[in-house]
C-alpha cells in the first residue's frame, strides 16, 4: 500500500492511497477541506470559475496528483497477466526464504538473462548464488515491490516492469539495501501448463544520464 500525502500551503490537506498490486483502486481523503464562500458558491453557476485564483491552482495541482496515481491502479490484468504476477511475488517469497529450488524452478533452462551485481549476463547455473547465500548464511531478506507495467504477447509470453527494494539483515545489527530500488524486467514464457522466466534485468533505478545532460 503506497500513502502520498500533499499540502497546499494553507489549503487542503490531501491523502492519496494506492494498492499495492495491478487493478487496485486508489482512494483520495480530504484531510482538511478548504473553506470558501459558501454563498458565493451556491449562486455561482460553474463553481471552479467562482474559486479565487489561488484557489483554483491549488485544486488544479490537486487533479494533477490523481492523474499521477492512476497509471498503477488502471491496467486491468488478463488472466495469464495474473498469474505471471503472482509468481514474481513467488519469486521474492522465496528469496527471502532462503528457498533455492523453488526459485531455480521459476526459470527455463535456456533462461539467459543480466542479475544485478553481475558483470556479464548470465544463465540458470548461475542465477541461484545469492538465494543460497541467504540460506546458508541465515541471513534476513525483507523487501518491497512496487509493480509497474505488464504486458502479455501472443499467448505465450508475458512481459513484467518492476521496482524492489531489499534489505539484507545480516544477523550481526549491520544491514545493507535500506532505501536502495532497483529496476526489474523480466520475461516469462509458458511452458506447457507453466510459466518460466526466459530473460530479464536488473538495473539501477535511477536512470543513467545522457553524456551533454
Amino acid at each position: 500500500m503506497k500513502t502520498a500525502r500533499l499540502l497546499l500551503e494553507t489549503g487542503p490537506l490531501v491523502s492519496v492511497v494506492a494498492g499495492p498490486g495491478f487493478g487496485q483502486s486508489v482512494g483520495v481523503t480530504l484531510l482538511s477541506p478548504p473553506n470558501p464562500d459558501s454563498s458565493k458558491m451556491q449562486a455561482c453557476p460553474i463553481p471552479f470559475r467562482c474559486l479565487s485564483k489561488h484557489m483554483q491552482v491549488r485544486w488544479a495541482m490537486l487533479a494533477a496528483i490523481l492523474f499521477l496515481a492512476l497509471p498503477a491502479a488502471a491496467k486491468d490484468l488478463n488472466p495469464d497477466e495474473k498469474a505471471v504476477w503472482q509468481l514474481e511475488e513467488d519469486y521474492w517469497r522465496f528469496v527471502s526464504a532462503g528457498d533455492v529450488e523453488s526459485y531455480v524452478k521459476l526459470w527455463h533452462d535456456d533462461f539467459v538473462g543480466w542479475p544485478c551485481f553481475e558483470w556479464n549476463p548470465a544463465r540458470k547455473g548461475d542465477i541461484g548464488k545469492w538465494v543460497r547465500d541467504i540460506r546458508d548464511n541465515r541471513w534476513d531478506l525483507t523487501y518491497q515491490l512496487k509493480p509497474l507495467e505488464v504486458q502479455e504477447f501472443g499467448d505465450d509470453t508475458v512481459v513484467v516492469h518492476y521496482a524492489a527494494e531489499y534489505v539484507y539483515d545480516y544477523g550481526d545489527g549491520t544491514k545493507s539495501g535500506v532505501g536502495i530500488w532497483r529496476k526489474f524486467t523480466h520475461t516469462w514464457m509458458r511452458t506447457g501448463k507453466e510459466w518460466q522466466i526466459i530473460g530479464g534485468m536488473c538495473a539501477a533505478q535511477e536512470p543513467v544520464k545522457a553524456p551533454r545532460e
